[in-house]
This record gives C-alpha cells, sequence and structure tokens, in this order.
C-alpha cells in the first residue's frame, strides 16, 4: 500500500535507503520506513511505504508528536483604586464635639428674627382665616377651622356674607318662577315644579363652589405658614454651622478646646496681650531625615569562556618582500 505521499523510486538504485532515524534509538516500527523508502530531495526526507507517523513531514527522532504552541498570556484586569476621601478639616488633632456655641450673639440674633418672622406668618395666616371664615357666614366651618367662637358667631351674624348672598338670590328665583308660572296658568302644573326644582340644584351648586374657593385660600395660608417655617429652619441651621466654626477658631486661639485633654492651654489665656508658651501639642514636628544618596551598581562580571575556545589575535603586519614562517 503506498504512503502518504505515494511510492518514490531512489535516484540511487545501488545504495540502500537508510531510515534518517537509524542509530538514534528510535523505537520499533518507527526507525525504519521500509525497503521501498526513497529520499526526495525537495523536503530532505526519506519517503516510502514504511509505517505511517501522525505527521510525515515533522516526525520527531523519539516518535512524539511536535510540541504545541504554549497559550497567549492572559493580561491581569487593572485595579480598582478606592475612592478618594475629602481632607477632613484642621482642627489640631483636639476634640469639639462638646464645644458649646450657644451664646454666640450672630446666632442668638438669627434665631430671634427668625421667630418674629414665623410668628408674623402664623398672625398673618390666622387674620385672613378670620375675615374670609367672616365672610363665607358660616358658623359650623369657622368653628371647625379655627375654634374661635367670636369668629363663628360674627360669620352667622354678617347680612352680607356670601351664604346669605347666595340665598337671597335662591329666594327671589324661587319668587320669580312662581309669579311667571301662575300668570301663565301653570302654578299648580309640573311645570312649575320642574322649575323649582332646577333652581334648587342651581342654589346648592353655588354654595358648593363658594366653599371650594375658602377651602382653597385657607389652605394657601397655611403653606406660607409653612413656606416661613422652612426658611427660618434653613437659616438658623446656617447661623449655627457659623457660629460653631466662630467657637473653634476662638478656642484655637485661646486654648480652650472642648476635649478633657485640651484644657484652658496656658494659665494666662484670658489676656490677650500675654505671651503664649507653646504646648507639646503644638511643638514643630522635627525635620524629616535626608535620603542618602544614591549608591553606583556594581560592573557585571564579563563573560566566562565556558568552552576554552583560544583567543582570536590578530595577525602581525608583515614587511613588503618578506613572507610568514
Amino acid at each position: 500500500m503506498a504512503g502518504v505521499y505515494g511510492r518514490l523510486v531512489s535516484p540511487f538504485p545501488a545504495v540502500k535507503a537508510i531510515s534518517p532515524y537509524r542509530g538514534f534509538g528510535a523505537p520499533a516500527g518507527q526507525g525504519d520506513l521500509g525497503p521501498a523508502a526513497g529520499y526526495n530531495r525537495d523536503t530532505n526526507l526519506y519517503l516510502g511505504s514504511g509505517p505511517k507517523l501522525a505527521n510525515p513531514g515533522l516526525a520527531l527522532p523519539d516518535g512524539g508528536q511536535p510540541a504545541k504552541a504554549p497559550p497567549a498570556p492572559v493580561a491581569p484586569a487593572p485595579a480598582v483604586s478606592p475612592p478618594v476621601k475629602p481632607p477632613a478639616p484642621n482642627t489640631g488633632g483636639h476634640d469639639f464635639g462638646n464645644l458649646d456655641f450657644s451664646g454666640d450673639p450672630i446666632l442668638a440674633q438669627v434665631r430671634a428674627y427668625n421667630a418674629r418672622v414665623v410668628a408674623n406668618a402664623q398672625a398673618g395666616a390666622l387674620a385672613a382665616k378670620k375675615r374670609d371664615l367672616i365672610d363665607f357666614g358660616s358658623k359650623d366651618l369657622a368653628t371647625q377651622t379655627i375654634g374661635d367662637t367670636n369668629t363663628a358667631t360674627a360669620a352667622a351674624q354678617n347680612p352680607f356674607s356670601t351664604l346669605a348672598q347666595l340665598l337671597g338670590a335662591h329666594d327671589r328665583n324661587d319668587l320669580g318662577v312662581n309669579e311667571t308660572r301662575n300668570k301663565q296658568n301653570l302654578f299648580y302644573s309640573s311645570t312649575r315644579g320642574n322649575d323649582l326644582t332646577t333652581e334648587g340644584k342651581d342654589y346648592l351648586l353655588r354654595q358648593a363652589t363658594a366653599q371650594g374657593a375658602l377651602e382653597r385660600a385657607l389652605t394657601g395660608y397655611d403653606s406660607q405658614v409653612l413656606q416661613a417655617q422652612d426658611s427660618a429652619a434653613q437659616n438658623e441651621l446656617s447661623a449655627e454651622e457659623a457660629a460653631y466654626m466662630r467657637a473653634i477658631q476662638f478656642a484655637l486661639a485661646n486654648g480652650g478646646y472642648g476635649d478633657s485633654g485640651g484644657g484652658g492651654g496656658s494659665g494666662d489665656s484670658g489676656d490677650p496681650g500675654a505671651e503664649k508658651k507653646p504646648t507639646d501639642q503644638e511643638q514643630p514636628a522635627p525635620p524629616a531625615p535626608k535620603p542618602a544618596p544614591p549608591q553606583a551598581k556594581p560592573r557585571p562580571a564579563p563573560p566566562v569562556n565556558q568552552y576554552h575556545f583560544p583567543a582570536p589575535t590578530r595577525p602581525r603586519p608583515v614587511a613588503r618582500g618578506t613572507t610568514h614562517k
């Protein structure tokens, strides 16, 4: 049976084809390619009808397969840097958690102003509610809204209230329906009854519309009070923060720290003109040591001639007319 590349005839019939693996310790069956093997000058291999190798063009002396290429290295995942925290305020290593700043005069002024603004808003809202409730004319609604008996009485006795005007218009409309249908000899007819029913529904609708407008106005007054309170709270928060910072500056300048170890600083801290002595915590830090100068790297040793080859020599110059001996 012909080999992979077919049967080739040796160009040297008198010379027996010799296996390239003869004498190299090849295993049996792989060191001899057979008697009909031939030499191929293009591939520099002996080919024939001998035993087939897994890869005839890349046969190895030990009968194995060529080594596989190592896998490509995998790049490591990039390291994720931790989030950078904002720098803490410089407090000199002292604890100001128990620092009292309630006696700050500017903070007291801001609190007084905020209280006055909120009180004015509440008083204005209450006065507007009383005025609208009296104008509407409902005693029950005034009692449920603000719980003021005087306002409820004034609303019920107001002859020009909204409810009183709606009631007068309703009575006039009923009278007009009766007169019109009476002149038409329809006073006892169903037409007059339908007209009166329609007028009653319209009267209830006008009352509901007026009450809805009143409730929206009352809600608006409450919203104004809430806005004033929110604004006052924000102003007070900003004032407290400013007062706290002023207290910290004062404590750092006079030695009155908020922690137990801070104490009062020096004994003459109350005198602004007295000379202050630096404490242990205020001593400057020692200077950092200077870095050592870089040392020169040792030169590598010359390579050793491990094969003991003679050192190359240059030929000596020879004058003209002479020969080497």
